[in-house]
């Protein structure tokens, strides 16, 4: 579960378009469902190259979001 983002224009995505799109929408619904239901909140992706990029592991990881490996 997470907001429905739909991106408008066809290009494809790459590591640094899901980094803004984590940064605009998901961070700011994940925080708020760990206020609502607590610290067992966690983030579940695939490996997919943009999540298990670089640039987005560390964001997550600044941002403290908490994740199933």
């Amino acid at each position: 579960m997470g907001p429905l983002v739909l991106i408008e224009d066809s290009g494809r995505m790459t590591a640094e378009r899901y980094l803004q799109t984590v940064k605009k929408y998901f961070v700011p619904f994940y925080k708020r469902m760990v206020r609502k239901y607590g610290p067992d909140v966690v983030m579940q992706e695939d490996n997919a190259p943009w999540h298990t990029a670089k640039i987005v592991q560390a964001y997550l990881d600044q941002q403290k979001v908490k994740r199933l490996r």
